[in-house]
């Protein structure tokens, strides 16, 4: 692959605690990444970081924020949720929305019903 066709990207860390204080008042999906953003965007890594991707980062729009940090945040719940329900059992929810975070809703199949799919024919 040519290196021009490489779509550039940046980390963008966030410590579990303060990321799980943003999650657990979460009510929605948009205003939980903006919090993040919020939060974490000022945090000096990550100030160096995004300005090596793009040096004008800070006259982003909400929409380009939103954009740049949606499947991060995403991902990191994820993995926190995961991480929760093996060592306790217990699941946690993800903010209402985080179905839609990429525009429309998909419509998922739960595990139940996959397994019906397979074994009750």
């Amino acid at each position: 692959m040519a290196p021009e066709a490489i779509t550039k990207s940046f980390t963008f860390r966030m410590d579990t605690a303060s990321f799980v204080s943003i999650w657990k008042n979460a009510n929605d999906w948009h205003r939980f990444v903006q919090d993040c953003w919020d939060r974490f965007s000022v945090n000096g890594g990550n100030v160096n970081r995004l300005t090596e991707y793009d040096a004008g980062w800070g006259s982003w729009s909400q929409e380009e924020q939103y954009n740049a940090l949606s499947d991060r945040c995403y991902s990191k719940c994820i993995a926190i949720r995961s991480s929760v329900k093996k060592a306790t059992g217990q699941d946690m929810d993800l903010p209402k929305g985080y179905k839609e975070r990429n525009g429309s809703k998909t419509s998922r199949i739960s595990a139940s019903e996959i397994a019906t799919l397979f074994f009750d024919e």
